[in-house]
């Protein structure tokens, strides 16, 4: 199977996990995301159309933390995401690229949830554990 040339081209050293929020109607809805290349670019590359065309330039950055493991804690937040926010999965496809990461609840909440995985990740991961208690 091949490599795919985007994976081969990602640059490693900019490897980042986000939150972005958005309004809609009433309340601010918010995403989750990793991803290797320039934030500004990454959300113009969305391709919102319908009533959200146009909308990229409301998309405001919530989170943006450089981290070589923004994949591993994307996926437990969307594991957690899955399991108790199911119903607030926002599966809007005019909001384009990554429309399924988007939920209606609160960006302050979608950030707790990505420390929180943090936190998990830190406790499970038996390097990582050993790392933070200084051994080397």
């Amino acid at each position: 199977e091949l490599i795919p040339l985007d994976f081969i081209m990602a640059d490693f050293n900019n490897q980042k996990l986000y939150v972005l929020s958005i309004p809609k109607k009433k309340t601010i809805i918010s995403k989750i995301g990793e991803t290797q290349i320039d934030m500004k670019k990454r959300i113009t590359a969305f391709g919102m159309g319908g009533k959200w065309k146009g909308m990229e330039n409301s998309v405001k950055i919530e989170l943006e933390m450089p981290t070589l493991l923004a994949p591993t804690i994307e996926r437990l937040v969307k594991k957690t995401l899955q399991k108790n926010w199911k119903d607030k999965q926002i599966k809007d496809k005019n909001m384009g690229r990554g429309y399924t990461e988007w939920y209606d609840i609160s960006p302050s909440s979608m950030k707790g949830i990505v420390f929180k995985s943090i936190q998990t990740l830190y406790r499970k991961d038996r390097l990582l554990k050993r790392k933070l208690k200084g051994a080397s």
